[in-house]
């Protein structure tokens, strides 16, 4: 099974607290974590999105489907969600 995994993990400390995946990209405001999931979808059969237990509800809203899951990960580095995702 190929597992995509999409670290969106960070604590918003540079952005006043706005979580970068959340940022629009697009003009019909699709924020960065959508259009990556919408690139992983064709290419793997389950994406895991490992988040901050304070965006757990926030990235589940989007309803990504079922095989999108999304997992509470809280971590201090790139490399120790990676690890533990």
């Amino acid at each position: 099974m190929r597992i995509g995994l999409l670290p969106s993990s960070g604590t918003a400390s540079r952005m006043n607290g706005i979580p970068k995946f959340l940022l629009p990209v697009s003009e019909d405001l699709q924020c960065l974590l959508d259009y990556h999931v919408r690139l992983m979808q064709p290419t793997v059969e389950k994406i895991i999105i490992p988040t901050r237990s304070e965006w757990v509800d926030v990235v589940r809203s989007f309803d990504f489907g079922s095989h999108v899951e999304v997992i509470e990960l809280n971590t201090q580095t790139m490399a120790e969600t990676l690890r533990r995702a």
